[in-house]
């Protein structure tokens, strides 16, 4: 009975191995969905719109020029200050297809809520202020999708505010201050039409002369402004 059982197994196995032969699975079902976006789909070329705030900190270096109500020709004190900066911006990106180089400029202005005092060697007190910021940069970055690490330089401008008084009389003046600025950031794209980011500037103003009552101080500026930024981009995607 084994025999016949074993016998009749092997001729079996042809059979067998010829259906499976015949026998094909169906095709995989494949979903033209995917929930991921690819990083190929954003590109930053665009013109954008937008605005920020932040916080900067400040040193005033102040220099007496002169000998007079206000003190001796080269008596010195420096004015240490930190605020609230907040403005709007505008500029471009340019990203060329398949590259990851963005090339781009940006124009911003910021009221500033700098200033602070100090005791001046002849124990008067000196005030510096600095009003609100103008930066003019060009940008460098690297693009990986939504994400953009960029680093910018160029102009810098600040409207400036000096003062003095002995407790009776006090005078100001104002002055427009030159210099450079040089920084960096990184932005993230919520949309292809909306940017998110965080920025760094070094800002040094350079140095002014102020008018005090016929006296004459030289005040030079220099900042950290670090500040969170929204834009709306037109083009691009």
């Amino acid at each position: 009975m084994k025999r016949l059982f074993i016998g009749s197994v092997f001729l079996a196995l042809p059979a067998v191995s010829q259906a499976a032969d015949l026998y094909s699975a169906p095709p995989a079902y494949e979903s033209g969905y995917s929930g991921a976006v690819s990083s190929d789909d954003f590109n930053w070329t665009s013109f954008y719109l937008g605005g920020h705030l932040g916080w900067a900190w400040d040193e005033a270096d102040y220099a007496l020029d002169s000998t007079g109500m206000w003190g001796t020709a080269g008596d010195q004190a420096t004015i240490d200050s930190n605020g609230f900066v907040g403005g709007g911006q505008f500029g471009f990106w340019y990203q060329r297809e398949n590259d990851n180089l963005v090339y781009g400029a940006d124009v911003s202005g910021s009221w500033t809520d700098l200033g602070g005092s100090v005791a001046s060697p002849s124990s008067d007190t000196w005030s510096a202020e600095t009003d609100w910021y103008l930066l003019a940069q060009a940008r460098l970055g690297f693009a990986v999708g939504r994400w953009l690490l960029f680093g910018q330089g160029g102009y810098a401008g600040g409207q400036g505010t000096a003062s003095a008084t002995d407790g009776v009389i006090s005078v100001s003046d104002d002055q427009w201050h030159n210099g450079w600025t040089a920084g960096g950031g990184v932005s993230y794209k919520v949309t292809p039409a909306v940017s998110l980011g965080t920025e760094y500037n070094y800002v040094d103003l350079g140095s002014r002369s102020y008018s005090l009552m016929g006296d004459s101080a030289t005040i030079d500026h220099q900042s950290h402004v670090v500040k969170g930024t929204i834009n709306i981009h037109f083009g691009g995607n």
